[in-house]
């Protein structure tokens, strides 16, 4: 593939950035969904796609990121830094490995985080990548849809 199609959605694109307690319900069990979902996509299009998700592992919530290639996942990272009375913080990967080299992530606030920058100072990279996403009211969707 010489010119791969690369699809790249924000933060938190799967489930909305939802500022109430309904975004758990959305949330995928140890990245089980979101990768099944990306891989058939990939496959499909024969594309590459990143995709922000709410992750679950049983225990803690984390604002995480996934790259998909058509070979399968590449890999995925967690927000480091973010809202920390919501998602699992700690001191995670920036880099995803994938064919089209390495990719730096940086969810939303981890952009301007010093850690960022640490991580990848000494990498080559392909590219660098900043998802971002905003809070959405559930009370205000069908009137925001309008605009």
């Amino acid at each position: 593939m010489d010119n791969p199609d690369f699809v790249v959605l924000p933060e938190l694109a799967l489930c909305s950035y939802m500022a109430s307690n309904e975004i758990f319900k959305y949330a995928d069990e140890n990245s089980k969904d979101t990768s099944e979902w990306s891989i058939e996509i990939v496959r499909k299009y024969n594309i590459y796609i990143g995709v922000g998700y709410l992750d679950f592992d049983g225990e803690d919530f984390y604002n995480s990121y996934m790259i998909t290639s058509p070979e399968g996942v590449c890999g995925y990272i967690s927000i480091s830094e973010g809202e920390t009375a919501v998602f699992k913080n700690g001191d995670f990967g920036s880099i995803i490995k994938t064919p089209l080299g390495n990719i730096g992530v940086a969810i939303c606030y981890d952009a301007k985080r010093k850690h960022f920058y640490n991580n990848i100072h000494d990498e080559k990279l392909s590219m660098i990548l900043f998802p971002h996403g905003c809070p959405a009211d559930p009370t205000k969707q069908k009137r925001r849809r309008k605009y």
